[in-house]
């Protein structure tokens, strides 16, 4: 019995570390499967191609967003519209990658209402003026209010789609 034991330990032994050989001399590494399904809409930042862009002193990146059409082991085939063939980019010029979450009337109402108001505090302190028979604090208030409902009006008409990163 402690024999046969013996024998199980020792087979067990030599069946992992001869699997574990194996694997370390084929050397050849599958690429990880890409983080998209067919269907799925993405935005994809590609590199920079050999000219250096610029923009007001900031560096342009190219954007490409459509719905995945393809998938293949080192392509994703990406459709940027209807009418639009399918454009093919490899996996080593896919930059950074974002799935899409939707578009969201109360998310983008939140994000437009939030960045209105820290824009009207900056207005309304800039407008402050010392001869008037308002408070600082009123004239920034108001103006933050202002600017706050704006933005949640633009938010609820006008909804953003917001991403998330793939990888």
């Amino acid at each position: 019995m402690v024999l046969h034991m013996r024998r199980l330990w020792v087979v067990g032994f030599l069946l992992l570390v001869v699997d574990s050989m194996a694997a370390a001399q084929t050397g050849v590494e599958t690429p990880p499967a890409w983080p998209v399904s067919v269907g799925s809409r993405v935005l994809t930042i590609l590199p920079e191609s050999g000219r250096d862009e610029r923009f007001m002193g900031m560096r342009i990146r190219t954007r490409l967003i459509g719905d995945v059409v393809g998938v293949s082991a080192d392509t994703l085939y990406i459709q940027p519209h209807p009418d639009v063939g399918a454009v093919a980019i490899p996996r080593r010029a896919a930059g950074s990658l974002y799935l899409s979450r939707g578009r969201s009337r109360w998310r983008s109402a939140i994000s437009y209402g939030t960045t209105g108001a820290l824009a009207g505090v900056v207005w309304g302190n800039a407008m402050y003026d010392f001869g008037t028979h308002s408070s600082r604090a009123d004239v920034i208030g108001s103006h933050a209010l202002m600017a706050a409902g704006a933005g949640i009006f633009a938010g609820l008409l006008w909804p953003s789609e917001s991403w998330r990163p793939a990888r």
